[in-house]
C-alpha cells in the first residue's frame, strides 16, 4: 500500500514537474503549475467564500440520491409486479438529456440551493436505484432457501434478509457515485447561480482566468477524495465484516 501511494506521488511530481518545464521553454495558453498554486493561495478567500454552497448541494445531493435510491428500491422489492411496469418509464426518464431538462427545471422552480439539490438527485438517484435493487434481489440461494425454510414470507424476507443485506453497500454508492455528483452540482451552477464553485469557475473562463480554473479544479478534487477517504474509513468502523470486491460494481 505503501509503496503504490509512493508509485503515485512520484508519477505526479514528474508530471509537474513535466509540466513547469514545458511551460518554460514553450509558450502557452495553460498557466504553469506555479502560477496554478500562487492563484489557489491568494484567491483562497474568494474560493473559500463560494465553497459553502456548492458543499450544501453536494451533501444534500448525496444524501437525497441514496435515500430515494435506497427506499425505492425497497418499495419495488416489496411490490415486483409494479416494478415490471414503471421500469421502463425510468429508463426513459433517464434517456433524456439533462443538458436539456436541467435549465427548464431550474427556470421553473427557480436557482435556490434546495432546488439545485432536487435536480441533483433527479439527476443522480437511478444508479444508485439499481444497484441497491441488484443488491437485494441477487441474495445468496442458500440463505433465501433458508428463511424459505421457516416458513417467512415474501414480506419478512425483505425485510428480515434483503434489506439487511443491501445496508453495507451504502458506503460503495457514495464512493461509486462521487464523481456524478460533483458534476452534476456543478452543471446546475453553471446553468444558473449566484454562488458556488461552479459559477466561480464561469466567471474565471468568461475572464480568461485559467489559473483560476484549475485552482477550483483542485479544490473540487480534494472535496472529492475527501469524502472517498471518509466514506472508507466510516465503512470499516460501522461494517467491519463488509469485504465485497468493489470491481463488481
Amino acid at each position: 500500500m505503501n509503496r503504490s501511494i509512493g508509485n503515485f506521488l512520484f508519477l505526479g511530481l514528474i508530471l509537474v514537474v513535466s509540466w513547469q518545464a514545458f511551460h518554460m521553454i514553450s509558450s502557452t495558453f495553460l498557466p504553469s503549475p506555479i502560477e496554478i498554486f500562487q492563484t489557489l493561495i491568494f484567491q483562497s478567500g474568494l474560493i473559500l467564500h463560494h465553497l459553502p454552497y456548492t458543499m450544501m448541494v453536494v451533501v444534500g445531493g448525496l444524501f437525497m440520491s441514496l435515500l430515494v435510491g435506497f427506499c425505492f428500491s425497497i418499495f419495488v422489492q416489496f411490490f415486483p409486479n409494479l416494478y415490471q411496469a414503471i421500469y421502463p418509464w425510468l429508463v426513459v426518464f433517464q434517456a433524456i438529456p439533462f443538458i436539456a431538462l436541467g435549465p427548464l427545471m431550474l427556470a421553473m422552480f427557480g436557482y435556490s440551493v434546495v432546488v439545485k439539490i432536487f435536480v441533483v438527485t433527479l439527476l443522480c438517484y437511478f444508479p444508485i436505484f439499481m444497484r441497491f435493487n441488484e443488491v437485494m434481489y441477487n441474495i445468496k440461494k442458500s440463505h433465501l432457501k433458508a428463511f424459505q425454510s421457516m416458513g417467512y414470507s415474501h414480506f419478512k424476507i425483505v425485510l428480515k434478509l434483503r434489506i439487511p443485506a443491501s445496508l453495507p453497500w451504502f458506503f460503495i454508492c457514495i464512493r461509486r457515485n462521487l464523481s456524478w455528483i460533483f458534476s452534476a452540482t456543478i452543471l446546475t451552477e453553471f446553468l444558473g447561480a449566484e454562488y458556488g464553485l461552479g459559477f466561480l469557475i464561469e466567471i474565471a473562463v468568461h475572464e480568461l482566468n485559467i489559473a483560476l480554473v484549475f485552482a477550483v479544479v483542485i479544490v473540487l478534487t480534494i472535496l472529492g477524495l475527501s469524502l472517498f477517504i471518509l466514506s472508507k474509513l466510516a465503512e470499516k468502523i460501522i461494517f467491519p465484516w463488509h469485504n465485497h470486491d468493489e470491481k463488481i460494481l
